[in-house]
């Protein structure tokens, strides 16, 4: 009786414990579906608010580059969670290894003491092709390295491991010319390449031409040129660099062109304002030995729409004069009623003024023509940057406003010297923000407004309201949107240094309204890895501010991005990142002098090189009409920049205002005489915490709580 007693009440014990066995397995199990890990054993579901269950302490994160560059270093920062129990060894071996097609060609091991951050550097082959690349992550806990993750990640690889640029004498050419070309390769740190490229030079068919096979450069220079048929293929031709994997291409335009016995042209403004009296220019016909024509000229006015831009193709004529006695030159003056009297609105019109020449000795009759555009003087102001812009309340917002007229020229000295804009931000609280005319000066037309956000805000909205010293006005709005945190922890990265050179510091402060001992940051340079490191907090309070210094490189041009992480005592992982210009132009200076003089025929010119010792200066001679084209066969500071940040490829232009996660500036002359680029920090933060880890184009991987936003989660 008593053996079968014993017997029930054992059984009854044991379903218990099973039973509470099994509640705690599953407890245990939807807590570790929160972590987002991505490993055997863990779930991918995305969860944006914690739920309840028992809180295990997280063991790893990994931090890797997206990209795999030919040639580069790869880096994966490892961060080993401090344990809290004491004596406990919780030390992590974490294997890596980089794989093509199944085929290793990197490896890395490390071993990170529980609490601190270490990395593993792996070279990438230089000879490295594309294929199915993948980064191999296999972690081991304690002196038995016992199994705790392994995982496969997908990496992008991509072959610009160098900065190609190349150089034309001129955008067009036609038959029997020479045509004339410079290729610099620069390396990521901005040194010369040196190894052989291979050069090719393609018809309109793709078929090649030319060919200069391992072609070594001198100081990252190879200046080529050479001569087209006298009855080329017209079209686009090809000038195709290729080192390695990486190719790079510049097209040029082949025309038919037979020179006549003289030449008309038509010189025009390339814009006129509404408000002008009228259209004035100039036509000019030369004899091929630069003697005036003589004979008589018919100039028209003609005009377009401007929806089939940027040439219009149809024309209307509106006016005509017929000049009798030509003697090589003629001003018009034509008023702009004319133009008035065909249309209502005058902006955005297309003008062609269209001359005929004929020539009273060789009874031939040449033709010439220029186009002009009529623009509307009006005011535009933006915010650069992504839109819609996200917040953390109780921390401060900088936004960069930029005014200038709607075609991108930049404003006049005195459009902005009394001129007034106005910031607002509205929130909890509303805040406006001044600013004259003299900062603006100052500024070229870009300002920062900084404003601080009350702790309790849920929305934002900012708005800017401008007015030049003429009258012009222009407003614009953008919206915020609140960075998702469960428990309303927050970490923002901020910077004093607002256009860093390499070989100076970049100084940065790190604000944390949570408790945290260290914060851990990695600084990410076109897609690749270049530094990861800790900085202790010594403050016991919070919120803090916490400010160190990084070196700039030349690796890190022209944009560099620097994420902080950090993990509260829930074990939530925070992050926030700021991409910081860093200018790889204008670090050495350098001096020319022109003298016209030593040749007294006026046959040619010298010019004298002022600069460093081993510097190397690169020349290019081209006639005025076809600088003022402003075309891409030559190179300029907004041309270098871009395509330094890979946009060469993309069909993004240089007056676009919007590049993700970048504030960008830019203006274009109306007069042809270039654009202007600049960059400003932008603080990179996403809805929240992963995706603020995608913006700066890095690999997380982690057993930690990471909380998406409830958009994102459902």
């Amino acid at each position: 009786m008593v053996v079968k007693k014993c017997a029930k009440y054992c059984s009854r014990f044991l379903f218990c414990y099973v039973y509470l066995i099994l509640q705690f397995k599953s407890t245990l199990g939807d807590w570790r579906t929160l972590s987002n890990a991505r490993g055997p054993g863990y779930e991918t579901e995305r969860f944006a608010f914690p739920s309840e269950g028992i809180k295990v302490r997280p063991h790893w994160l990994v931090i890797g580059g997206r990209k795999v560059v030919p040639g580069s270093i790869y880096r994966v920062a490892v961060e080993a969670f401090r344990s809290n129990v004491i004596g406990e060894d919780t030390s992590l071996t974490v294997r890596a290894s980089i794989s093509r097609d199944d085929q290793q060609v990197a490896y890395g091991k490390v071993k990170v003491q529980s609490g601190e951050l270490s990395h593993i550097i792996m070279q990438i082959p230089g000879a490295s092709v594309p294929g199915n690349w993948h980064l191999n992550l296999e972690g081991r806990e304690g002196i038995n390295e016992l199994p705790l993750f392994k995982n496969t990640t997908s990496l992008i690889f991509s072959p610009n491991f160098l900065t190609i640029l190349i150089q034309t004498s001129r955008p067009v050419y036609k038959n029997k010319q020479t045509v004339r070309f410079r290729a610099v390769m620069l390396t990521r740190e901005l040194k010369p390449y040196e190894e052989p490229v291979n050069i090719f030079v393609l018809d309109p068919r793709g078929l090649i031409m030319r060919r200069w096979p391992s072609r070594p450069p001198g100081d990252g220079v190879i200046n080529l040129s050479f001569d087209l048929p006298e009855y080329p293929d017209l079209g686009n031709w090809t000038i195709q660099v290729r080192a390695r994997q990486q190719v790079q291409n510049k097209t040029i335009v082949v025309e038919q062109y037979f020179r006549p016995r003289f030449e008309v042209f038509v010189r025009l403004p390339h814009t006129f304002k509404v408000t002008d009296d009228a259209i004035t220019g100039v036509v000019v016909a030369n004899m091929t030995n630069w003697r005036d024509v003589h004979g008589n000229c018919s100039v028209k006015l003609q005009i377009a729409t401007n929806e089939d831009f940027p040439i219009p193709t149809r024309f209307e004529t509106i006016h005509s004069e017929f000049l009798y006695n030509f003697t090589g030159y003629y001003p018009f003056h034509i008023s702009m009623h004319e133009v008035a009297r065909r249309t209502s609105d005058l902006k955005d019109i297309i003008v062609r003024v269209y001359a005929s020449v004929g020539d009273s000795f060789g009874w031939r009759i040449q033709h010439g023509w220029a186009l002009a555009r009529i623009v509307q003087e009006e005011a535009k102001v933006s915010f650069l940057g992504d839109q819609p812009l996200f917040f953390k309340p109780g921390m401060p917002l900088s936004v960069h406003v930029f005014v200038s007229y709607k075609d991108n020229h930049p404003f006049e000295e005195d459009e902005l010297e009394f001129a007034q804009l106005a910031v607002t931000f509205r929130s909890e609280k509303t805040e406006v923000i001044q600013v004259s005319g003299e900062d603006l000066l100052d500024k070229n037309g870009v300002v920062m407004c900084t404003a601080e956000i009350p702790p309790k805000s849920k929305t934002l909205e900012i708005s800017a309201s401008f007015t030049s010293s003429s009258g012009m006005t222009a407003s614009t709005t953008m919206v915020g949107i609140l960075h998702h945190s469960p428990r309303d922890h927050h970490i923002q990265v901020e910077t004093s240094t607002y256009n860093a050179i390499p070989g100076q510091f970049i100084i940065l402060h790190v604000r944390c309204n949570f408790y945290t001992p260290h914060i851990n940051f990695i600084v990410v340079s076109n897609g690749l890895v270049v530094y990861s490191d800790r900085e202790s907090i010594n403050d016991i309070g919070y919120p803090t501010i916490t400010t160190f210094s990084l070196p700039a490189s030349s690796q890190m041009s022209p944009i560099v991005k620097i994420l902080v992480w950090a993990t509260d005592s829930n074990f939530e992982v925070l992050s926030h990142s700021i991409a910081i210009p860093v200018t790889p132009l204008g670090k050495h200076e350098v001096g020319v002098r022109w003298n016209e003089h030593k040749d007294h025929s006026g046959g040619s010119a010298e010019v004298k090189m002022l600069g460093e010792a081993g510097a190397f200066f690169g020349t290019s001679a081209i006639w005025e009409e076809t600088h003022l084209m402003d075309s891409d066969h030559d190179f300029n500071e907004a041309r270098i920049l871009n395509h330094m940040l890979g946009f060469h490829d993309s069909g993004i232009t240089v007056t676009d205002d919007i590049i993700p996660h970048v504030r960008r500036a830019s203006t274009r002359s109306r007069e042809g005489h270039g654009s202007t680029v600049r960059f400003f920090p932008t603080p990179t933060s996403g809805p929240d915490a992963p995706t603020t880890f995608n913006f700066t184009e890095i690999v997380l991987l982690t057993d930690a709580m990471i909380y998406y936003h409830p958009s994102k989660a459902s």
